[in-house]
């Protein structure tokens, strides 16, 4: 729903732009067509319409940042329990660089990918 709503309020400003520009352009004051009122109508408009758009954007990143940490943690989680019940003989054959890069890197890796599949 928060990306739906952020990508019709991508469309919304324009359309408003381009009524408010045709209303400067013509000369609706002088006609007695549109007052004054009409112009500033259309500045509140594009100003809520871009304040919801806003915060529809950062609602939608803040629940994709927090996804992605909380893969990561899991993650991290998973290998340190996995590395915690290794055999003697299965800590001697794998090196510490190895967890470590697993832990860090690896779980790094799938949080900025995260990132990339959700943004898209």
């Amino acid at each position: 729903a928060v990306v739906s709503t952020q990508s019709t309020g991508t469309f919304v400003p324009p359309q408003i732009l381009k009524r408010l520009i045709a209303y400067i352009l013509e000369e609706n004051l002088e006609s007695g067509k549109y007052t004054v009122s009409y112009g500033v109508v259309f500045c509140v408009l594009m100003l809520a319409a871009l304040l919801l758009q806003t915060l529809c954007i950062q609602a939608y990143f803040d629940k994709a940042i927090n996804t992605g940490m909380k893969i990561r943690v899991a993650l991290v989680a998973a290998i340190y329990r996995k590395a915690l019940l290794l055999s003697n003989s299965g800590q001697k054959s794998s090196q510490l660089g190895q967890m470590i890069n697993l832990m860090q890197v690896d779980a790094q890796k799938f949080q900025v990918n995260h990132g990339l599949w959700t943004f898209t």
